[in-house]
């Protein structure tokens, strides 16, 4: 079961990371403003995806009891589970670091922007 959820996680860092990468090569060449305004555009994204899933998780008393639910599924008979309730696992299990890791990006993209217009 592990290795579903493992190919799940993959499937969205290379949906992530293709959607970033298009970004990059619609902007075309980079400057240092572009450059600041992509970065924040990812610091954005992250904190929006880690607050929605926070809120998403954490919302009400039916939301917890049906994770709840799903993990014990995992536990009693992993083969039953929906690829929907997978696709909720992973986004339990990854939502705090997808929001770190945009943020990281976001920052050391604007970094970099800021060092090119020092340059330029």
């Amino acid at each position: 079961m592990q290795s579903k959820l493992e190919k799940i996680d993959l499937i969205k860092k290379l949906i992530f990371f293709s959607i970033f990468t298009s970004i990059a090569y619609i902007f075309g060449y980079p400057d240092g403003g572009r450059l600041i305004v992509i970065g924040s555009f990812i610091m954005l994204f992250g904190f929006w995806y880690k607050w929605h899933y926070q809120w998403t998780i954490n919302g009400s008393e039916y939301i917890i009891e049906a994770f709840e639910l799903i993990e014990k599924k995992l536990k009693e008979k992993p083969e039953g589970l929906t690829s929907k309730e997978l696709w909720r696992l992973s986004n339990k299990r990854i939502f705090s670091w997808i929001g770190l890791f945009h943020f990281k990006i976001g920052v050391a993209v604007v970094a970099i922007g800021i060092i090119l217009l020092i340059i330029k």
